[in-house]
């Protein structure tokens, strides 16, 4: 017996400490119209640990429960997950993930541009391009 579907979508798959997890759960029935029944909601760590839980209806919510969680900055770094199940069908467990890592932005950006707008390929002359490697700021990278 499918009681129901619910789809966990996230605003992005990799976070790092100290950000914020935007989320957002849909609940449908069977014929994936919006349902309004009572859904719990878990983060667990890496290690399957729940460090949060949550008790929510989707009733008067059109099937959308909008929700987020701040990621601590003392965290396990790895794959999280958003475990969520219907109240009265516990067994029926659905989920989403996320990573937790230190990373760093980008300094520079490199660009490739060709010569000309077009290319055909038995032009004799080959495909000219020219590399470009600039600073976020706007300055020409040496090399």
């Amino acid at each position: 017996f499918q009681s129901g579907y619910l789809f966990i979508q996230t605003d992005k798959t990799i976070y790092t400490p100290g950000s914020t997890v935007l989320y957002r759960i849909f609940t449908v029935d069977n014929n994936l119209l919006p349902v309004g029944k009572t859904v719990v909601i878990l983060i667990e760590t890496p290690d399957g640990i729940p460090v949060k839980r949550d008790i929510l209806s989707s009733n008067n919510q059109h099937g959308i429960l909008p929700l987020s969680w701040n990621i601590p900055e003392l965290v396990n770094m790895g794959q999280w997950k958003i475990r969520a199940f219907y109240e009265h069908a516990p067994k029926q467990i659905f989920s989403a993930e996320f990573e937790v890592k230190e990373y760093v932005l980008p300094s520079f950006e490199v660009r490739v541009e060709p010569t000309e707008t077009f290319y055909y390929i038995d032009d004799p002359n080959g495909l000219e391009v020219s590399i470009i490697a600039k600073f976020l700021y706007g300055k020409n990278v040496d090399g």
